[in-house]
């Protein structure tokens, strides 16, 4: 179990860790999702998120949290509302449950007294990992960038016990 463990734990995010969660998305995006993406489509989408991330601070109903190991923030999770919008690890932790914990956090901060479900829009090479977390598909979807690209991806949901 990683959180508050020994090696680390989750924590919220703070506006100065935003270089390095832009470095956690980069790093995944180019190290995890490369069987599944274009290059000029990774370019476009680690461009959209270093513009989008730093604005949600201070937007309403949003949950940005950090998973430290071995004394680095080595990936990070993204709520707002019901819907969770990122879950990255950086390639060097992948396999180790980090993500996991993330998702397990992300959605014990949903309020379940005013949604029933929680939603996702995965990657193409995240659906399996959400499959094993208890989601399911509904479908493909197509993210829009804005610089013109899309990406496939996955739309999944979670009923709230």
């Amino acid at each position: 179990m990683l959180i508050n463990g020994a090696d680390g734990g989750l924590r919220a995010a703070r506006p100065e860790d935003v270089q390095t969660i832009q470095a956690i998305h980069n790093a995944s995006v180019y190290g995890l999702c490369s069987g599944y993406y274009l290059p000029d489509q990774q370019k476009s989408w680690t461009a959209a998120f270093a513009a989008a991330i730093s604005g949600v601070f201070e937007e309403d109903g949003v949950r940005l949290i950090v998973a430290e190991h071995q004394g680095v923030l080595a990936g990070f999770g993204l709520l707002k509302d019901n819907c969770i919008c990122a879950v990255y690890v950086r390639p060097e932790f992948a396999g180790l449950g980090l993500g996991r914990e993330l998702v397990l956090s992300l959605e014990a901060r949903v309020d379940s007294g005013r949604y029933d479900r929680i939603c996702l829009s995965a990657s193409l090479n995240a659906v399996g990992f959400y499959e094993r977390l208890g989601y399911i598909c509904d479908g493909g979807g197509e993210m829009q960038l804005p610089d013109g690209n899309h990406l496939q991806c996955t739309d999944m949901h979670k009923d709230l016990a």
